[in-house]
């Protein structure tokens, strides 16, 4: 927070030079993300010793996952000179599976979070084999490694190594811990191997549990956002944040693709009614008037094949559980990745 308002102030001085202001908006951006990583943390630690933590199943597309998840870091790793990489054992008609899709994601993105945080450069590897009827995930890195007599305690809450540089000490020492409770909870087990100065590799297990239902994995050979056209698209925004809404319009603004924005619920309902042509609603779920649950029935009795993608805090687990019940196609959470998010949009979009 200090980072985030000291900066702030600064950018108020008169005469402060272009790449200064670009220094201290890097800085703003870094805090602001550790803090929302840290409000996420203290809320689902203090959901799962309140016993509030239920496992939620629904089938999902194992390697599709797992790509998104890659689309997410990879900005990340590359910024670090990190080769980030993965391996996955099953095709895409074997990967269909039934799990608690939002817990099993953010048991890896915890675990290759870690992994790109205590890396300088590298390898982070990631990715699941079959065994004995359990699915065994992995994710590997070379990074500093984790001296002997910490690894006992490396899941404990609040526990940090003392042996890190400053820079690489910026959580909240949660992670591993929901991590663990996650396992637990989804039926499996959590350990690692780690030698100190070479790196670590954490394993997990769920039970595997096949589906023949699978969703299509994410189209891959989208290497470049920068190529997308989307000229003969129209997607609807529906939020009320201004700031959230620049923030999508100029994510949005390089596809070339017709956005309509609307600021509340009503307004959203009308924009489908008026007869417009609308590929794909990117749909808020907490706005005045109308809230983006109801607008999204009332949506999807007007055109039951428009694809909506629920927008919501990633902390709020109950609110992404509603956001399907009420009929949206996925959900994204907030601040959003400009890759997640177009990837999100290209899975979608009809």
């Amino acid at each position: 927070m200090n980072g985030i308002v000291g900066f702030a102030e600064l950018l108020k001085e008169p005469h402060i030079s272009d790449e200064k202001k670009r220094h201290f908006v890097e800085i703003i951006n870094t805090n602001a993300y550790h803090l929302l990583d840290l409000i996420n943390d203290i809320i689902d630690i203090s959901k799962i010793e309140a016993g509030q933590v239920d496992c939620n199943l629904s089938k999902v597309n194992l390697n599709s996952l797992l790509e998104e998840i890659y689309y997410m870091w990879s900005p990340s790793a590359k910024k670090k000179n990190i080769k980030l990489s993965s391996i996955f054992a099953l095709n895409n008609s074997q990967s269909g599976i039934t799990t608690d899709a939002l817990k099993l994601k953010q048991i890896i993105i915890n675990l290759i979070s870690n992994a790109i945080k205590f890396s300088n450069d590298g390898e982070v590897e990631y990715g699941y084999y079959l065994k004995n009827n359990e699915l065994i995930f992995f994710v590997k890195d070379t990074g500093t490694g984790i001296p002997a007599e910490n690894v006992d305690k490396i899941f404990e809450r609040f526990y940090q190594l003392d042996n890190l540089p400053h820079d690489s000490r910026t959580g909240s020492g949660l992670g591993l811990s929901i991590c663990s409770a996650y396992v637990q909870l989804l039926g499996g087990k959590i350990w690692l191997d780690t030698e100190l100065g070479k790196g670590s590799t954490f394993y997990f297990t769920i039970p595997y549990k096949p589906t023949s239902t699978t969703t299509q994995p994410i189209d891959t050979s989208l290497k470049n956002y920068d190529n997308i056209n989307w000229s003969n698209k129209t997607i609807l925004l529906a939020e009320d944040d201004i700031s959230n809404n620049i923030y999508v319009t100029e994510i949005l603004r390089k596809t070339k693709v017709d956005l309509i924005v609307a600021k509340t619920g009503e307004e959203a309902i009308e924009e489908v009614k008026s007869g417009k042509h609308i590929d794909l609603i990117l749909m808020d779920i907490k706005m005045p008037i109308v809230d983006g649950l109801t607008a999204t029935k009332e949506i999807l009795k007007i055109d039951p094949n428009i694809p909506i993608i629920a927008q919501t805090a990633y902390a709020f687990v109950d609110d992404i559980e509603r956001a399907k019940e009420a009929g949206c196609v996925d959900f994204i959470s907030k601040p959003m990745k400009s890759a997640e998010l177009i990837s999100k949009i290209t899975k979608h979009l009809r």
